[in-house]
């Protein structure tokens, strides 16, 4: 692992009374307390953000394009260690410069304000294959990207997909995983939904969920009562029943949710916290790592769906991310590495295993694993702003080798299919 503690990562502040933001292919999504949803063009706001003419490449990838760093490591010039070195030190040298908060006019840039055209206020919200997913007690709702972005008067209104009520959602493989908290986990086929089809979401474990997460095929479904589950799922087999991790990629999703192909796995099994780490605690996860945290220490461990037996779970290390002992109020995993919210502060416990504290009691927070540009964002809303943190130390860092933080999309030395 090369060394990474001197790449601090970025942050602007943009002013406002923030409820939530999503940020997805260019476009920044902002839903204010005054029920408003406006959509921003960020690419834009982050290419004519004044910077010295030497950092404007750093200043991009890491706030419009961290995919282009990810995905071009497999090219031989950048695996030149000079070459490297040049790229890191601009990320050094563009943190020394946001040393000082940087302010961002978000109004200058806005291509639309409406309405929220879900039922306000939500409680969830992700996006996925443009289409802009609501949960809240109403139930669960969508809206093309689209609308979201047309000009004129017309007030668009979201599709009610369920009426279950549900406190988090994740999408991914053209399905909804959705923590419907004491009625418990479940998932859906989009498909299902998109063809008229009557039928509920179908149930998989009847604990109390909180939160919920795509680790590939599988749900991770997080619990402050009971900790939480992990609900495994396998890949329909091959005719020569040989799996690779391009397998478990997401691919050919369509132009939109509406056009997901339909989901290709099977139930297995539920598996309680306790069977994975031999002890109870708030568990989390995303793609190929699951965490357990208790009494302020973070249990990482290693899923590997493509192999047998007991090679498919592996628990990597055990990480002190409070001295104070403090359980999660909630926590996410991102490439750049896990997120854990205590009562008064986030703490980040780093790829580089670097742990960043930052204080302040938050009203939302997100990470952002499904846009390809943005995987390495952090936003955390406050009373009166919204802070966009940018973390660019993963790209320097082994991902087969990391212990905190899932593997990156089109990564080094790695078998990433998109």
């Amino acid at each position: 692992m090369s060394d990474t503690k001197n790449i601090a990562p970025l942050k602007l502040i943009l002013e406002g009374q923030f409820w939530d933001s999503h940020i997805y292919r260019g476009k920044l999504y902002l839903f204010t307390l005054d029920g408003c949803l406006h959509t921003v063009d960020w690419d834009r706001l982050v290419a004519e953000f004044i910077v010295p003419d030497d950092l404007a490449l750093p200043m991009q990838c890491a706030f419009s394009r961290n995919d282009s760093l990810y995905e071009n490591q497999r090219d031989p010039v950048q695996q030149d260690p000079q070459v490297r070195e040049v790229i890191q030190n601009k990320f050094v040298q563009l943190g020394k410069h946001h040393q000082t908060p940087r302010l961002a006019d978000w109004r200058r840039y806005l291509i639309s304000t409406q309405e929220s055209p879900y039922p306000f206020p939500h409680i969830d919200a992700t996006l996925y294959s443009n289409g802009f997913f609501f949960v809240s007690e109403n139930g669960v709702h969508v809206i093309s990207t689209k609308q979201l972005e047309a000009r004129g008067k017309k007030k668009w209104k979201a599709a009610k997909l369920w009426d279950c009520p549900v406190i988090s959602l994740d999408a991914s493989y053209g399905g909804l995983a959705m923590a419907a908290g004491p009625e418990g986990l479940f998932e859906f086929e989009l498909t299902d939904w998109v063809h008229g089809d009557t039928r509920q979401a179908k149930q998989i474990d009847k604990g109390v969920c909180t939160d919920c997460s795509w680790a590939y095929y599988s749900i991770v479904g997080s619990s402050h009562k009971q900790g939480g589950v992990f609900a495994e799922f396998v890949k329909d087999e091959k005719e020569d029943g040989r799996m690779t991790r391009q397998d478990f990629e997401p691919t050919n999703l369509g132009r939109s949710w509406r056009d997901a192909p339909k989901m290709q796995h099977r139930f297995e099994k539920v598996i309680s916290p306790r069977e994975l780490f031999n002890q109870d605690g708030y568990c989390w996860g995303g793609k190929d790592k699951i965490c357990q945290a208790r009494d302020g220490e973070m249990t990482i461990a290693r899923y590997t769906p493509w192999l047998n037996g007991t090679d498919r779970f592996r628990v990597l290390r055990r990480v002190i991310y409070d001295p104070g002992k403090a359980n999660p109020v909630t926590a996410a995993v991102a490439p750049f590495g896990s997120i854990i919210e205590l009562d008064k502060s986030i703490v980040i416990v780093r790829s580089d295993d670097e742990i960043l504290n930052i204080p302040g009691v938050s009203v939302n927070w997100r990470v952002f694993n499904r846009s390809k540009q943005y995987e390495n964002q952090l936003h955390v809303i406050y009373e009166r702003r919204l802070e966009v943190y940018s973390f660019n130390h993963d790209y320097f860092v082994d991902q087969k080798e990391k212990f905190s933080g899932i593997r990156a999309y089109g990564s080094l030395n790695g078998d990433f299919g998109r």
